[in-house]
């Protein structure tokens, strides 16, 4: 009988909780269940994209549209120095349009050519923040009135022993490139060295090079000389000067073959090759035929290789 009396008050509690809970869910039968602000900010986070990985998605601070790779428009989470994305592209072109070389080189100038004795020039340069070496032969401008040229090729190094090496013309931080449309004698584009002034004796070109050369001689070489040589010496080495016929026989066989042992480019360019400043910054090219810019007024722009903008000009 004790056995059975315990087994009675088992049932008798099991059978009054199951009544107590049923009563507590038909009450809350129908009411929403709470969830905190940070609950719904967490269920709010937007998925991976479908066949994405499977890593932890965080919830950015502002979607912003920008254009793909394919130029459809969607969103994506982006940082503001996405430079592409920040350009406002010139007109009639897109940001799909911009160059990864984007201001990394400019136009400086550009005047049309107005006659027949003025020709025009234009001038690129290459910002001094510029990181990279940049290839910029095969570039084109383009210009509203129609006018268009590519960037050629040129002499890195003008080694007068021969064996010139025509390249793809590459550029960097600080350097200037000047375009003029007066094809010289000297046929060669050239990157600028400071031996260039003795090529004006050779070659007439449109600008000249500059007539700055370092000295040929130094004055403690010739003390021995005679009194008329080191006279003559003195002018006749002055600048990028080198010695005519009629020179020859204003002084003595010693003096001329000292002039000839130091003047002229290809000595000057042996001399000072590896002199850290022997090489400008600046490139010179000449095109065939003028630059047919508006006179008036009109717009330039300049592409990459891919043809993409890489500046625009408008005057």
């Amino acid at each position: 009988m004790a056995g059975a009396g315990a087994l009675f008050l088992i049932l008798v509690v099991i059978g009054t909780l199951f009544l107590a809970g049923n009563d507590a869910l038909q009450k809350n039968k129908g009411k929403e269940v709470y969830k905190s602000p940070e609950m719904t900010q967490f269920l709010s986070l937007p998925t991976p994209p479908s066949g994405g990985s499977s890593r932890e998605v965080l919830a950015p601070s502002a979607p912003k549209d920008v254009l793909n790779s394919t130029g459809q428009t969607g969103t994506a989470y982006v940082s503001p120095q996405s430079s592409v994305n920040n350009v406002t592209p010139p007109k009639g072109y897109t940001n799909t349009q911009i160059s990864p070389f984007y201001h990394k080189v400019r136009i400086g100038s550009f005047s049309p050519a107005r006659s027949t004795y003025s020709k025009g020039s234009m001038t690129f340069y290459v910002p001094y923040d510029t990181k990279e070496i940049i290839r910029i032969t095969d570039w084109q401008v383009r210009a509203n009135s129609g006018f268009n040229f590519s960037v050629p090729k040129g002499v890195n190094d003008y080694n007068p022993a021969g064996g010139v090496a025509i390249d793809d013309i590459l550029v960097r931080a600080g350097d200037r490139i000047e375009f003029y449309t007066t094809a010289p004698a000297f046929v060669y584009n050239v990157k600028i060295n400071k031996c260039m002034g003795y090529l004006n004796n050779h070659f007439t070109t449109e600008p000249a090079f500059s007539n700055s050369c370092p000295s040929s001689f130094n004055r403690g070489d010739i003390v021995d000389f005679s009194g008329q040589c080191q006279n003559f010496l003195s002018s006749a080495l002055w600048g990028c000067k080198e010695p005519t016929n009629s020179d020859y026989g204003k002084t003595s066989a010693q003096c001329i073959r000292y002039l000839e042992e130091r003047s002229g480019y290809s000595n000057c360019y042996k001399k000072n090759r590896s002199d850290i400043d022997f090489y400008s910054n600046t490139w010179r090219i000449w095109m065939n035929g003028p630059f047919a810019f508006d006179t008036e007024h009109d717009r330039a722009i300049l592409l990459d290789g891919d043809g993409k903008v890489v500046d625009e000009y408008i005057y």
